[in-house]
């Protein structure tokens, strides 16, 4: 192996390890997310008006 190709070999798995690590990240951060929507709906549920709710009763 010349010395180029183990220098591309190098930036290649380089490449890869930053690829994992930005995947994982960005698992990561959709989880969160979905939990923080997830969360978000349950609180407008426990919030929404009902329909006796004199407060949805429009003047």
């Amino acid at each position: 192996m010349t010395e180029k190709n183990i220098n591309d070999i190098a930036e290649i798995e380089d490449a890869q390890a930053a690829l994992r690590e930005s995947i994982e990240a960005t698992k990561e951060l959709s989880e969160r997310a979905e939990y923080l929507l997830q969360r978000c709906k349950a609180r407008a549920g426990r919030e929404a008006p009902t329909s006796d709710d004199p407060s949805r009763i429009r003047h």
